[in-house]
């Protein structure tokens, strides 16, 4: 299971009931799949980190293993890219949620994400996880 930036940064520093549920969600979604991040997840979530030493350290205490992009991988996300721009979209540079995506349609492991909507949208046969709905 690939746990999404929105995921871990609520694990890591959320305050408030919502935080609080999307904790509950991750732990017992963990507890079932091991969790993963990527590279792009790493660096969305890092920066409120001291250090990389201390960062690393905090992912081995939540047991969020980093696993490294392929080919089929940017491959695939590429795919979603150029469909997301055929259908209108305005960035120009390859957005984060299609490397997630891709990353998890290519390794057959769901997401754990409480913002559906992109990976719905361009990644329809990865299932997709809410900690909200446990």
């Amino acid at each position: 299971m690939i746990v999404d930036s929105n995921v871990v940064i609520d694990v890591l520093h959320g305050i408030g009931e919502r935080s609080d549920k999307i904790i509950q969600g991750y732990v017992q979604f963990a507890s079932e799949r091991s969790p993963a991040i990527n590279p792009v997840i790493f660096a969305e979530t890092a920066s409120a980190s001291s250090s990389l030493s201390a960062f690393e350290e905090r992912l081995g205490e939540l047991g969020l293993k980093v696993e490294p992009f392929d080919n089929g991988d940017a491959f695939r996300a590429s795919l979603a890219f150029r469909a997301y721009r055929m259908n209108g979209g305005p960035r120009t540079t390859i957005l984060p949620d299609f490397l997630i995506g891709a990353q998890a349609a290519n390794r057959g492991w769901p997401i754990l994400t409480s913002d559906r909507k992109r990976f719905e949208s361009y990644f329809p046969e990865v299932e997709l996880l809410d900690p909200l709905e446990f």
